[in-house]
């Protein structure tokens, strides 16, 4: 069995490997390249005759021991790049994907030939959800629960069904800059933001406290519980300052009752909050903020995280019991599939999305059908 070795440029240290099946490719990058080799991206290509083949694309480890490539190497140029990944992470992934790509070949036990489900489109459509973030089971599921349905009889349909499944799964309510019915919830609305450091709770604040300023002509008011990072109160102040609304500080049940009651005559109060790490900080913020009657949490995750690092955030949070969902950073992500992950660990509705550091433009309402187009990428 053999591989093709290519390479970027006669100076360049890019080289891509194809062969019938991963370990193919996997040996023949060792034989080159040693025990250590920086992988740029693993695709599934046409080969000779029509045949699938296994692409992977590597840079020469800076290991000073590398073997050198040789003029001979230099074939075709290639432009994508990706993540590195160590030689024995490589192994386990390039094997995981093996393997589902094999399944996806296989036959379907519950699809009969009249039901189409062509497994060369079948493998390519789900390389593709795993390609915008999906974690290789959800693909795999979306794909057959699509064929069940009737994708595969005709071209384009995978993409028409998945974002039927994507829709119905995922649920979606009024952002939180707009009031639902007089009568719905209670005046003033008191929602907190909770969610892990580092995933843009106080600036998601900042953007929800502009639009319902400008949008919806709202009275509002925020409340920070943030005492454990450095400088936060006086972020949040300081957008408190700019936008021309009272902010409050509060470091006890206490303090926050009393922040509470001062809010009364406003028609939105929004509650920044400290991530937490650990199980114990969670509750004790969980308790602090229940201190205010109906109040709604809405987790803030970041979309710059992948799959199986989103679903376990949202599964540690799953005991602060989340009204909503909220997804920041999608600007920041080029796998937006993850949002999936949460959304099937923690089956919450969805408030809003941010999608830039702009205050306020860079928000938007969540609705199921733009959640499937951003995770189908269409």
């Amino acid at each position: 069995m053999t591989a093709q070795a290519q390479k970027e440029t006669n100076h360049s240290d890019i080289r891509t490997f194809r062969a019938a099946t991963t370990r193919a490719a996997l040996a023949a990058i060792k034989a080159a390249l040693g025990g250590e080799a920086v992988i740029l991206d693993t695709r599934e290509v046409g080969g000779l005759f029509g045949r699938k083949e296994i692409e992977v694309t590597v840079a020469k480890s800076s290991q000073p021991n590398s073997p050198q490539l040789t003029q001979s190497d230099a074939q075709k140029s290639t432009e994508r790049v990706g993540a590195a990944a160590g030689w024995d992470e490589l192994l386990r992934v390039a094997r995981r994907l093996e393997t589902q790509l094999d399944k996806m070949r296989e036959p379907s036990a519950t699809t009969t030939p009249s039901e189409g489900g062509n497994p060369s489109e079948r493998a390519a459509i789900y390389a593709r959800l795993v390609r915008r973030g999906l974690e290789e089971d959800l693909a795999f599921e979306f794909v057959r629960q699509a064929e069940r349905l009737g994708a595969g009889s005709r071209k384009g349909d995978y993409n028409d069904e998945i974002g039927k499944i994507i829709r119905k799964r995922v649920a979606c309510v009024v952002a939180p800059w707009r009031m639902p019915e007089v009568g719905t919830v209670p005046r003033p609305r008191f929602i907190a933001l909770v969610g892990p450091t580092g995933v843009g709770k106080t600036t998601t604040i900042a953007k929800i406290a502009a639009k319902a300023l400008l949008d919806s002509q709202l009275k509002v008011a925020l409340i920070t519980v943030d005492t454990y990072r450095l400088g936060a109160s006086e972020q949040l102040a300081r957008y408190g300052k700019i936008m021309g609304v009272p902010t409050y500080l509060a470091n006890s049940e206490k303090s926050l009752e009393e922040a509470a009651e001062k809010c009364r005559a406003f028609d939105l109060v929004l509650i920044d909050t400290a991530g937490r790490s650990d199980v114990e900080a969670r509750r004790a913020q969980m308790r602090l903020l229940r201190a205010v009657p109906k109040i709604e949490t809405h987790l803030v995750l970041s979309a710059a995280t992948g799959g199986r690092e989103m679903g376990a955030m949202a599964e540690r949070y799953t005991e602060c019991s989340p009204d909503a969902i909220i997804f920041s950073k999608l600007d920041e992500t080029e796998g937006p599939g993850s949002l999936m992950s949460a959304i099937t660990q923690l089956p919450r509705p969805v408030s809003c999305m941010t999608n830039g550091q702009r205050v306020p433009e860079d928000i938007v309402a969540a609705s199921s059908k733009g959640i499937a187009g951003i995770v189908l990428g269409i």
